[in-house]
């Protein structure tokens, strides 16, 4: 309970910050009524993990740009499902199938954050989960556009050499065409197509993927749908600040 009671004040030193962005231990202290030995120590804390620096004497705090971090990151994950769902919802009424949003979690990580589930009475849906981005169409249109030095890290799990280089190659591929297919790989008879998203410093933020069984992807409806994937891709990016990555698009069905 202790601990509980120290992460509360940590917490309302941090949002005492957001009228006054710098401050000296005696306006803290009005802020957060707390003995100073104890708003001392927290200070200390909340330093030591930098979301606070101090300078100057008397001694003034003021918040550092990892707590800056923490709010972009929720506005960035906030702000990318939210301008993101006009363009899966198009997509998901024009194809008929399962559309999914994919977010780049870091390391070998990426999160489905949203999924339309396809009204069709024979359908695919691969649920909200977290998977690695070497498994799977969705997973590997990230993979591709990370660094050579991240691709390799995140190779590593898999424990041949032969097929580290057969990934690798495959990627490679992606990165030309800008959109993966996968076959049964999660699931026996499942198919997904899927592209990656880019933001304003053309950097891979996560992806969109259309799933449906494999049974229905004819030769046909995979260009149609790779069209419509590839198309969603780019506005999405675009919206986002992307100007490059998707600036040639045509023959990229094939």
């Amino acid at each position: 309970m202790d601990s509980v009671r120290s992460v509360e004040r940590a917490l309302d030193i941090l949002l005492s910050f957001i009228e006054t962005p710098s401050m000296g231990i005696s306006k803290i202290e009005a802020a957060v009524p707390l003995s100073r030995p104890t708003l001392y120590r927290l200070l200390n804390t909340l330093e030591k993990k930098g979301l606070l620096r101090s300078f100057g004497d008397p001694r003034t705090y003021q918040l550092t740009h990892r707590a800056v971090d923490l709010a972009n990151a929720f506005l960035s994950a906030t702000d990318f499902v939210r301008v993101t769902q006009p363009f899966l919802e198009e997509l998901w009424e024009t194809s008929s199938e399962t559309v999914s949003l994919f977010v780049f979690q870091g390391d070998n990580r990426r999160e489905c954050v949203q999924e339309l589930r396809s009204k069709n009475p024979l359908s695919y849906a691969p649920g909200i989960s977290v998977r690695p981005l070497h498994v799977g169409a969705p997973g590997k249109a990230i993979l591709a556009f990370l660094q050579e030095t991240a691709i390799d890290e995140i190779l590593q799990v898999l424990p041949q050499q032969q097929a580290r280089e057969e990934l690798k190659a495959a990627l490679r591929t992606i990165r030309r065409k800008m959109y993966c297919i996968s076959l049964g790989e999660l699931i026996a008879g499942g198919a997904s197509i899927a592209a990656p998203i880019f933001d304003s410093e053309e950097k891979v933020v996560g992806s969109l993927a259309l799933a449906m069984p494999q049974a229905r992807l004819t030769k046909t409806l995979q260009n149609h749908y790779v069209e419509l994937v590839l198309s969603t891709a780019a506005r999405v990016s675009s919206v986002l600040g992307s100007t490059k990555m998707f600036a040639n698009l045509q023959g990229n069905t094939q």
